[in-house]
C-alpha cells in the first residue's frame, strides 16, 4: 500500500448488528471491533480510545475459545497496538481490564482533519466565488452613461449585446469583466463568425464557443 492514507466511514451501530457478530470473528474483524468500540471522548471512567472488558466478554462477543483471545491481546500488545491494565471499574463489581488504543487519534482523527481543512477550503473558496459574483453583478448594473454610449456605438444591437454580456458573465464569474465597452466590442466582433453555420452546433453553443476563445 502507498503512503497515502483513505479511510471509509462504519456506523457504530454495525457493531451490534446481527450480521457483525453472527459468525466467529476473524482476527483483523476483533481489531477493528476493538478500535469501534473504544470510547471516542473523554469519561469519567475512560479516556479516548480506551475500552473495559474482561478476557471472557471478549471471548463470548468473538466467539473465541478464552486462550485464543488472551494470545491475541499479547500479540496486539507486543506489536505496540494496545497497552493494557488491570482496574476496578467503578460501575461494575470485581476487576476488569483496560485496553488502550494506541494512535487511536490516528485511526480517527486524520479523516476529521482532512475533512476540516476540505470544509475550510470550501468555505474560502465559497466566499471567493460570492465575492466575485456580486462584484461582477455590481459591474453589470450598467452604470449611468454606459448604455447610452452603447447605443450610439452599436445602434439597434446594443440592448443585445448588453444581454448576451450579462448572461455570460453571470455564467463565467470567474472570467475577468473587462468592462461593458470592451465586453460589447467583443461580442460584437465575433457575430459575424458566431453567425456562420457550423455542423453539429446550434447558434448559442457557437456564440459562446467563439467568445471563450477569444476570452481566453
Amino acid at each position: 500500500m502507498g503512503d497515502r492514507t483513505t479511510f471509509f466511514t462504519i456506523d457504530r451501530k454495525l457493531l451490534e448488528d446481527e450480521l457483525w457478530t453472527s459468525e466467529p470473528f476473524t482476527k483483523g474483524q476483533a481489531w477493528v471491533d476493538l478500535i469501534g468500540r473504544a470510547s471516542y471522548k473523554d469519561t469519567e471512567e475512560l479516556q479516548r480510545g480506551e475500552l473495559l472488558f474482561t478476557e471472557r466478554e471478549l471471548a463470548d462477543r468473538w466467539r473465541w475459545p478464552d486462550p485464543k483471545v488472551r494470545r491475541f491481546l499479547q500479540w496486539l500488545e507486543k506489536e505496540g497496538m494496545i497497552t493494557r491494565s488491570v482496574v476496578r471499574s467503578k460501575n461494575r463489581s470485581g476487576k476488569r481490564s483496560k485496553i488502550n488504543v494506541e494512535k487511536y487519534s490516528i485511526y480517527q482523527d486524520l479523516r476529521s482533519k482532512s475533512r476540516s481543512k476540505n470544509r475550510s477550503k470550501n468555505e474560502v473558496s465559497t466566499y471567493s466565488n460570492k465575492t466575485i459574483i456580486n462584484n461582477i453583478n455590481q459591474s453589470l448594473n450598467t452604470p449611468d452613461g454606459v448604455r447610452e454610449e452603447l447605443v450610439e456605438i452599436f445602434g439597434e444591437k446594443a440592448e443585445q449585446l448588453i444581454e448576451d454580456v450579462r448572461v455570460y458573465y453571470e455564467a463565467h464569474p470567474e472570467k475577468d469583466f473587462p468592462g461593458w465597452k470592451q465586453a460589447a466590442l467583443q461580442f460584437n466582433a465575433n457575430q459575424k463568425r458566431w453567425a456562420k453555420p457550423k455542423k453539429g452546433s446550434d447558434p448559442m453553443s457557437r456564440a459562446i464557443g467563439a467568445f471563450m476563445e477569444e476570452a481566453e
